[in-house]
């Protein structure tokens, strides 16, 4: 009967500390994973901003290199229209 109060009591401690410890330790972790996220994104997206500067001139020239494109002159076809 004592071992069947201890193990009784044994959870009922372990349940309250899984508990407060989720409660206050969960938020903690989380905060500093999605600070970790943030950071990460941040110099991604500012090594791709300082990328796409680099390579905007050429883009800009192959643009104006082609920006008017290719002139083709269509021709208009009349089409026979059978007499009735």
């Amino acid at each position: 009967m004592n071992t069947l109060i201890n193990l009784i009591l044994f959870v009922i401690i372990f349940y309250y500390g899984i508990k407060v410890l989720v409660r206050y330790l969960f938020p903690f972790f989380l905060k500093k994973y999605l600070e970790n996220f943030q950071k990460k994104n941040f110099q991604k997206t500012k090594e791709e901003n300082l990328n796409k500067k680099k390579y905007s001139r050429k883009e800009k020239e192959f643009k104006e290199k082609f920006k008017k494109g290719e002139y083709i002159d269509f021709e208009e076809v009349k089409d026979k229209k059978p007499k009735k």
